[in-house]
């Protein structure tokens, strides 16, 4: 790996040491590549500088990621075409409200898209390359073309009047048989050179129509490059908005996306709707409960459970905060495939949480 590296401290001031270990380290979750600095990978960012790495931002483990393959290198950096950092959720402003783990997934699912959409401009880029080497080509053989059919023009020319002129000369010659022969030859001569003629005169039309195709499908590139990019850029606001929102603690207002959003980041959790009804209901905050659904995801170790029904359904031992009580509960129960199927429920009584008890109890088994 030949590319420069810089290295930003806390407060993005570029640090003078080089980057000692530049092997790339494949972050989990497959949402791009890291270096290893301090015992800890960093993500790499692509900035109008080039790639850097910043202290201040979120950093993995070393067990949690994987060594990639030394061969590959990374993008060339662009000045015309560099989508936006993440928004970088550093220590100092972290607040014990907004450290759950549900931001950590967002940023991975802004890193995926932002991967998706450089690889589209890649993709289009050299669709652009390509049209633009077969429009010269086109040129090229189009004039070929011209010139074979203006020879082809001069030499029908020329034997036309090598024709006239034989009639001339033969036309009292005793050997006028002979001469009517040549006369024939001739006549197929300039018959198989107008087919040539006419040949080159398709082949220049054929050649006009690819290069009008490839036109088009330059002209369609760039639309949908530029469409791409008006759509990343909205991505990027919401989820902006949205972080924002959550790091206070409060439920954001683009919540119904925000929810169609969490099969993409955690993707091994199926939640019943009717359990965002419950935290849309009773929650004021919603960093306590996106933090135990976290942990669920990543199997937490430390997340104890105690069974609570048959068919498998366990209930999360935490008490969930609300923002007004700690009544809110979580159960889940494993399916099939390292999956987890969830229910949120609000405790009113104890008499309610039985009840809600023995209805998991009667569902039958989840196959898939």
């Amino acid at each position: 790996m030949t590319e420069r590296i810089q290295i930003l401290d806390k407060r993005g001031v570029p640090l003078a040491q080089p980057l000692a270990d530049t092997r790339r380290w494949h972050l989990p979750g497959g949402v791009g590549l890291g270096v290893k600095y301090s015992g800890q990978i960093y993500p790499l960012v692509n900035t109008a500088q080039g790639w850097v790495i910043k202290l201040g931002g979120h950093c993995y483990a070393q067990k949690d990621c994987r060594l990639a393959d030394p061969e590959r290198s990374l993008p060339q950096t662009s000045q015309t075409s560099q989508p936006s950092p993440p928004p970088v959720v550093t220590t100092a402003a972290r607040t014990p409200a907004a450290a759950g783990h549900g931001v950590v997934g967002i940023e991975k699912a802004w890193l995926a898209n932002a991967e998706k959409a450089e690889t589209q401009r890649a993709e289009s880029a050299a669709c652009q390359q390509q049209a633009r080497q077969a429009v010269v080509q086109l040129h090229g053989e189009l004039a070929d073309a011209r010139e074979e059919q203006g020879r082809l023009a001069g030499r029908v020319r020329h034997l036309e009047a090598e024709l006239v002129q034989l009639r001339e000369r033969l036309r009292d010659d005793r050997r006028l048989q002979k001469s009517e022969n040549t006369v024939a030859d001739l006549r197929g001569q300039l018959t198989h050179a107008q087919r040539q003629m006419a040949a080159a005169q398709a082949e220049a039309k054929q050649a006009r129509e690819a290069q009008k195709a490839v036109a088009a499908r330059a002209m369609a590139s760039r639309s949908e490059l530029a469409q791409q990019r008006q759509e990343t850029a909205a991505l990027e606001q919401r989820l902006k908005t949205c972080l924002a929102e959550m790091a206070k603690g409060v439920r954001p207002e683009a919540w119904d996306w925000f929810l169609a959003m969490l099969p993409v980041v955690w993707p091994r959790l199926s939640i019943r709707a009717e359990s965002w009804e419950v935290v849309s209901r009773h929650c004021t905050r919603v960093d306590a409960v996106l933090r135990v659904l976290q942990a669920l995801h990543d199997e937490d170790p430390n997340q104890a459970a105690f069974s609570i029904a048959d068919h498998g359904w366990r209930e999360v031992q935490d008490h969930i905060a609300t923002g007004r009580d700690d009544r809110l509960r979580v159960y889940w129960r494993p399916l099939p495939e390292r999956r987890l199927e969830a229910v949120i429920f609000y405790k009113t009584d104890d008499e309610a949480q039985q009840a809600f008890h023995r209805a998991l109890a009667r569902e039958p088994v989840r196959k898939a």
